[in-house]
């Protein structure tokens, strides 16, 4: 968007000149302007301005309704007329009032202030040796710099002996990532594991220390980052950083912080390994860090469940939210989840993204069938009461489809009232319209005019067919009154339809 605006990480302070805004003005004159359903580089430019403004937008580059109110309520409070669109003076405003600050410039040899000061404590926290911490940007804090960029595979910028933005970010996001008691790490047993263990257990009986180089040393790391306390590169080698991250699992785990691997740190760091043989097996519990617990909190927070960030790490909300989930299923209120739970919570996830669609399916591949053979055989046998009689279980079979489907947990209702009342007390479940029904929602007819009452029958809808909804159910279609399960039109009053919220 402006040349300065790009180029910021090469100045000592954020400025623009007057030949650069006159630039600006004449290209957004020219057509150019920023607003709704604009996209590219330019956007993501502006979206980095609003940031710095007090904004808080996603930086990838389209113009979307969030960007269009961060314009509006940076152009009311600069006097700008508040219509969304980015022109020329409000491209002038953006960059005029941003202030210079430590992040729009290098730190080089010969610097000090704050900023530097607060640089060094962090190198020394992470076992980087900064020197004299001091404020001051010496050749020494310069090559600290340089180490603790090597050692940061995620650095574009890994040369030089200055600090830009980026390293800045990663330096104190390493710093705030050790605020954490020790996590484990979910890994898959093999043979190169066993035999790595075994090695280190040898070489810790006499100490491993700062120096040390090896598959040990290697073996130690790779813990280390299963810990969450990150020794930087995973090379074999035991420098400053791994005696420094050694040093922070001692002291948390309530050992000695000398920075030396014996053979008791080496008992507990080895437990950071929690090898499984499944995503949940064992059980996934507090204190553990994977990929298969984001994918437990992803589910659980789909699901409605308040899990906090979805990071990865089974922490305090985490389990909290494990807890609502048991105690709302029927479960074991633990805390943890089990390889049978993992399942079923994922079960309920993907049937939640679907609606209702899936409890549809499984009615659907039951056509024909009548209600003594579904009641006794998959998929629903395990689901549908055998004491309902064959010729009234419309409700029953509606609640097996929905249970099966993770729709409905803890309560197979057999009456048609009972699982209307059910469903309307249920905050996962909504009551809709006609116009909006899909597949699989649950519908709820007055049967009156032949004697069965309010609310006397239920099914599912089916979708359309020659401008006629479609129902799917266990229905009356036997000669002797049993039920089969068919799919048609109904010429039933509804009484309600409810929605899964999905």
């Amino acid at each position: 968007m402006v040349a300065a605006v790009q180029n910021a990480n090469r100045a000592r302070t954020f400025e623009i000149s007057k030949s650069e805004i006159a630039k600006l003005d004449g290209v957004l004159h020219h057509g150019k302007l920023l607003k709704r359903g604009s996209h590219g580089s330019d956007v993501k430019e502006l979206q980095h301005l609003l940031n710095h403004h007090g904004a808080n937008l996603k930086v990838d580059g389209d113009f979307g309704p969030k960007t269009e109110s961060a314009v509006r309520g940076f152009q009311r409070s600069h006097g700008l007329e508040s219509d969304g669109v980015v022109g020329a003076k409000t491209a002038a405003k953006l960059v005029a009032h941003k202030k210079p600050s430590i992040e729009d410039r290098f730190v080089k040899v010969g610097d000090q202030g704050t900023d530097v000061l607060a640089a060094e404590k962090r190198l020394k926290l992470l076992g980087y040796d900064p020197g004299t911490v001091d404020g001051k940007y010496d050749a020494q804090t310069a090559a600290a710099v340089r180490q603790f960029k090597l050692d940061s595979p995620e650095l574009k910028d890994k040369i030089g002996q200055h600090m830009g933005a980026e390293a800045k970010q990663a330096l104190a996001a390493d710093v705030k990532q050790l605020n954490h008691d020790p996590y484990h790490a979910r890994v898959k047993p093999s043979v190169e594991h066993r035999r790595l263990d075994a090695l280190t257990t040898q070489q810790a009986a006499t100490g491993i220390s700062e120096g040390a180089q090896g598959n040990a040393v290697k073996n130690i790391q790779a813990h280390l980052k299963a810990t969450g306390y990150d020794p930087g590169t995973v090379d074999g080698k035991f420098d400053g950083r791994t005696t420094a991250m050694v040093k922070k699992f001692q002291s948390e785990t309530g050992l000695p912080a000398t920075g030396t691997v014996d053979a008791e740190t080496w008992g507990h760091l080895k437990q950071s390994y929690l090898y499984a043989s499944g995503k949940a097996n064992p059980s996934q519990t507090i204190g553990e860090r994977s990929t298969a617990v984001k994918e437990s909190e992803q589910a659980l927070k789909k699901l409605g469940f308040k899990t906090g960030a979805v990071d990865g790490v089974f922490d305090a909300k985490t389990q909290q939210a494990v807890r609502a989930w048991e105690r709302k299923n029927h479960r074991t209120v633990n805390g943890e989840i089990s390889q049978a739970e993992f399942k079923k919570i994922q079960a309920q996830e993907k049937a939640a993204s679907q609606n209702g669609a899936a409890a549809y399916k499984t009615a659907h591949s039951l056509l024909g069938k009548n209600a003594a053979w579904v009641k006794t055989h998959e998929p629903l046998g395990k689901y549908m009461p055998d004491g309902v009689p064959n010729n009234v279980n419309c409700a029953s079979f509606v609640a097996a489809c929905l249970e099966k489907n993770g729709l409905m947990h803890g309560h197979h209702e057999v009456g048609v009232k009972a699982l209307a009342d059910h469903l309307a007390a249920d905050k996962d479940w909504k009551r809709i319209s006609l116009k909006d029904a899909k597949p699989g929602d649950v519908v709820c007819l007055n049967t009156s005019s032949v004697g069965g009452g309010h609310y006397g029958h239920v099914v599912m809808f089916a979708g359309w067919k020659n401008g006629q909804p479609q129902f799917i159910g266990s229905n009356n279609a036997n000669a002797d009154g049993s039920q089969r399960i068919t799919q048609g039109y109904m010429g039933y009053p509804i009484d309600a339809i409810y929605q899964y919220r999905g």
